[in-house]
Order: structure tokens, then C-alpha cells, then sequence
């Protein structure tokens, strides 16, 4: 292969290894302008994947990460190669580093390298492991260990959850046996996650409560947690509203729907959670209360404009009612919207310092029409 002098040798490149579905790994850093994005990485998944690559990158102090197909890949590269001073592309036996400037001069360094396993390097970096044996009696891998195709946005998923909790966790309670709740658990993907996570760590949780309403599924995960030894992890049958807590260090609420997310969050401050995180559902309450104002007529004549903008007001009230509490809040995208609408976190961290906000919510309140309370504030107050 002679070496390439333009873009549009290294473009003929990638469709190339592409369309063979190559390992390789591409490296867009330096970026031309003040751009979100500082550094971005594509590399290659195991051809038991959907979606032979994937992009990772950093945006905000939070990391995520999106598959794409093989047929993408060209047209990603295109869009990005020329937001970027420096990229690098690395096939098993070659590397490509293309310097850009400001004034359009481009500079293409190639030169072989010895064979380099793309792929295995990177299905080393999940922080749980593919051959944990719950991820099997669960139904996300196979009895070999290895994610099962129509599995793997989920294992993703469970793989970024691990990495939010374990990065936001001040040290001292890294080490220590925290007391986790976790509301609506689902079929416990998340539960068994965590946990597993913090007791390879040597620090097991002194307690982890996980509440839903279907028996059948907790009495199931009870059984995959006994056979496991997971001895402070318990699933009971439960309401999240009639649920009762009376300490917690960490609360889980992900896809309580409409205001049985405001009652796990008030439930967690109550119980002293130093730690809240919450990935709302379904935001029909505020949406009620909306009425058209001289601001925002055209809002209320589209259905799909008046939906996102109430989940919007919904999550920076509740927001604004944690900080009052003592907490600091950050909202951010939880996964890609490929896998799932349902894509914000609430992450609140205990600090103690309250922030008197109450103008700043009825001013907010009164821009977009709400007429009455948010459920979260009622809770508060009685």
C-alpha cells in the first residue's frame, strides 16, 4: 500500500478497512475551535457486536460512549476530521497522523508499527466485567461470558451507571460499608452491578435495599444474590410510595415515573443521603399545571414543544429544591437517546450548604405558566 499524501487517501483508507470490518483506531485531539468536544476516540467492538465501532469522548467531566455502524464511520470521519489540529489513525500494522492549522495546511505522517490488537485493548476498560456470573443468571451474557447481541446497549449501560457512582463517591467512602437504596430496581441489572463492584473493592455495602413491585422478579434476584453470597443484598416487593426509609447513604431512583421520582428524592433527603442519583420518567405533573403565556404561545400549540419543555421546567425545579436542601446538583445525559428517551441523571452530593433559591423558581414558575406548586415542593412543606 503506497502511502498516503491528502485527506482523501486516508478517506479511501477507512472505507476500506471499513467495509472489511478492520480493526483500527482513530484519534481526533486539539480541536480548531472552543468546541465541547476536546478529544475524541473511535475504536474498534468484537465482531460479536452490533455495531462493528464506537466513539468515545468526554463532554462536561462526564465520558460516553456511542456505537456505530461500519457504513457510518466515513461520514463521522468526514465531519470531524476538519474540527481538529491533530488526528491520529492506527490500523493493526500502520499509523496515520494527519497536523492540521488555522490556514488549511495539512501535514500526513505514516509509518508501519508492529501488529497491535485494537479491539482487546479496549474491552479492557469496563469497570464490570463480562464474565461476572450474575450478568448471566440475569440474562445479559452467555454461559462463556461474553454479551449477548441484542445485550450489549444494556451491559453498556450498566458499565456507564458503575462509572458515574464510582467517580462521584469522595474517597473516604470508597472505602467505606455505605447503606445503598434503590427505588423501582427494575429486574436489578444496576443492584447486582454496584454491588459487585464495591465488594471487589473491599468495601461492601453494610446494606443494600432494593424495592419493586413485582415479586416474581425479586424473589428471583434474592436467590441469585444468595447463591452469590451477597449477603447485604436484599430484594423486597414493595410501593415506592408506601416504602420507608429511615437512613441511607446513596439512593437510586432511575425511571420512577412522574411524581414517584419527587418521593424518592424527598425520601432521600430525609433519610441524610449523601449521595442521590436519579434518572427521571415521564414528567406528566408540571405539564398539567402549564398555562400559555405571552412568552411561550407558539410552545403551547406543539405538543411534542410543550412535553420537552415540561420536563425541562420539571428536572430544574427539582434541581433548584435539592440545592435548597444542601445538596449540589448536575443534570446530564445518562446514555445515548439510541437506546432510551429516558436519558437524564440527577445527580445530587450532599454538602450541607443550603442555597436560598425560592425567586428563582417562582420567577421560572411564572415565566412558563405553571399554576400551582411542584409536587416536590408540597412534599417539602408538609
Amino acid at each position: 500500500m503506497s502511502k498516503p499524501r491528502t485527506l482523501e487517501d486516508i478517506i479511501s483508507i477507512i472505507r476500506l478497512l471499513a467495509e472489511q470490518s478492520k480493526e483500527m483506531k482513530i484519534v481526533f485531539s486539539n480541536p480548531m475551535s472552543n468546541i465541547a468536544q476536546k478529544k475524541i476516540e473511535v475504536h474498534t467492538q468484537p465482531l460479536s457486536s452490533s455495531k462493528r465501532y464506537a466513539y468515545h469522548y468526554i463532554q462536561e467531566s462526564q465520558s460516553f460512549t456511542q456505537p456505530i455502524t461500519k457504513e457510518e464511520l466515513v461520514d463521522f470521519f468526514n465531519a470531524r476530521v476538519i474540527l481538529f489540529k491533530q488526528v491520529l489513525i492506527q490500523t493493526a500494522t500502520h499509523s496515520h497522523q494527519i497536523l492540521q492549522n488555522n490556514k488549511g495546511k495539512t501535514t500526513i505522517i505514516s509509518k508501519q508499527q508492529e501488529h497491535k490488537n485494537l479491539v482487546e485493548s479496549q474491552e479492557k476498560q469496563y469497570l464490570i466485567s463480562a464474565k461476572e456470573p450474575w450478568l448471566y443468571s440475569l440474562g445479559i451474557t452467555t454461559k462463556e461470558g461474553k454479551v449477548k447481541d441484542k445485550k450489549q446497549a444494556k451491559f453498556r449501560q450498566i458499565n456507564k451507571f458503575v462509572e458515574i457512582v464510582s467517580t462521584t463517591l469522595r474517597e473516604e467512602d470508597k472505602t467505606s460499608q455505605l447503606t445503598l437504596t434503590d427505588l423501582g430496581c427494575g429486574k436489578g441489572y444496576l443492584s447486582f452491578a454496584l454491588y459487585s463492584y464495591l465488594k471487589a473493592r473491599k468495601s461492601e455495602p453494610k446494606a443494600f435495599h432494593c424495592i419493586d413491585i413485582k415479586q416474581d422478579i425479586m424473589n428471583n434476584c434474592n436467590q441469585i444474590a444468595m447463591s452469590l453470597d451477597y449477603k447485604n443484598l436484599h430484594f423486597t416487593c414493595g410501593d415506592i410510595g408506601q416504602t420507608s426509609i429511615k437512613h441511607t447513604d446513596v439512593l437510586i431512583a432511575l425511571h420512577a415515573c412522574d411524581i414517584l421520582t419527587d418521593i424518592a428524592l424527598y425520601k432521600a433527603v430525609k433519610a441524610g443521603a449523601k449521595y442521590i442519583f436519579s434518572s427521571p420518567c415521564c414528567h406528566k405533573q408540571i405539564r398539567k399545571l402549564m398555562r400559555k403565556t405571552k412568552e411561550t404561545p407558539f410552545i403551547h400549540k406543539q405538543g411534542i414543544l410543550q412535553e420537552r419543555q415540561a420536563e425541562i421546567v420539571t428536572d430544574t425545579i427539582r434541581g433548584l429544591l435539592l440545592e435548597q436542601h444542601g445538596y449540589t446538583v448536575d443534570i446530564f445525559e445518562f446514555v445515548s437517546t439510541e437506546h432510551t428517551s429516558k436519558n437524564l441523571m440527577i445527580r445530587a452530593v450532599q454538602t450541607g450548604k443550603k442555597r436560598d433559591n425560592r425567586t428563582e423558581i417562582e420567577t421560572l414558575k411564572r415565566q412558563y405558566g405553571i399554576q400551582g406548586a411542584h409536587y416536590l415542593e408540597d412534599l417539602f412543606k408538609s
